[in-house]
């Protein structure tokens, strides 16, 4: 008999571990939204499914900024007092009675010791008992060294108002928004490339990708800062550190 010719040989296998049911199970059915998902045209499909992305940004925009500025009480303000452990615990007691978690004093050694620590942000504000002068800085914390008088000038000296004195003054042309709106710039710019380089150039090697990442961020970094610095004179100075 021919090597082609020889008879079937019989394999003899174990139990079945398929389950029977499942083999002959229909399978689920289609929601009503994936029925009428699947039949629209694909192109639309795919548009449809990017728009998480700008719901997204409308999302977190509203409760990043809009809800920000809702409610604007003070809350555990750090406020400085160059006075003595005994005028600090005085003003402590004194806005605990007025408002509750609202401010919180802290007692400085000298007057350099308060420029130093407003200057750097480590307190809103300071308050100078001897010369009656609260020390403020508005490049800071624009919003923050106006209203801060208004809310500590009844708690520190409600007869003769302490003097603002503003230690990091703004420009004349500039209420202290240009680096919000830069950063802006920077976070949609960066995301928006990340994304295209993510859905356009999947198909790349990892370092090719790395590599046009890091191009992109340097060329988006060097427009916005040569716009905001040389260009339009927002920011004097500072180009390459930005």
């Amino acid at each position: 008999m021919p090597k082609n010719d020889l008879p079937p040989r019989h394999v003899r296998r174990g139990p079945s571990s398929v389950d029977p049911d499942r083999i002959h199970a229909l399978p689920p059915e289609k929601s009503a939204y994936r029925t009428w998902f699947s039949s629209l045209n694909p192109s639309l499909q795919l548009v449809l499914l990017q728009l998480w992305m700008p719901m997204f940004m409308a999302v977190m925009f509203i409760l990043c900024y809009v809800g920000a500025f809702q409610n604007t009480a003070p809350r555990e303000v750090p406020v400085g007092v160059v006075g003595g452990t005994s005028v600090v615990e005085s003003y402590q007691a004194t806005a605990d009675e007025a408002a509750p978690g609202a401010w919180s004093f802290v007692a400085l050694a000298d007057e350099g010791s308060a420029r130093q620590q407003v200057r750097s942000g480590d307190i809103a504000a300071a308050y100078d008992v001897e010369s009656n002068s609260l020390i403020v800085a508005s490049a800071h914390q624009a919003q923050a060294a106006n209203l801060l008088p208004l809310y500590l000038n009844p708690l520190l000296s409600p007869d003769e108002p302490p003097q603002r004195e503003d230690i990091a003054p703004l420009p004349t042309g500039d209420v202290g928004m240009t680096p919000m709106y830069l950063m802006l710039a920077w976070c949609i710019s960066g995301y928006l490339a990340a994304m295209f380089i993510g859905l356009m150039g999947g198909h790349l090697a990892r370092r090719v990708r790395f590599a046009v990442i890091l191009a992109v961020s340097f060329v988006l970094s060097f427009i916005t800062s040569f716009l905001v610095s040389p260009v339009l004179g927002a920011i004097d100075g500072h180009f390459w550190q930005l």
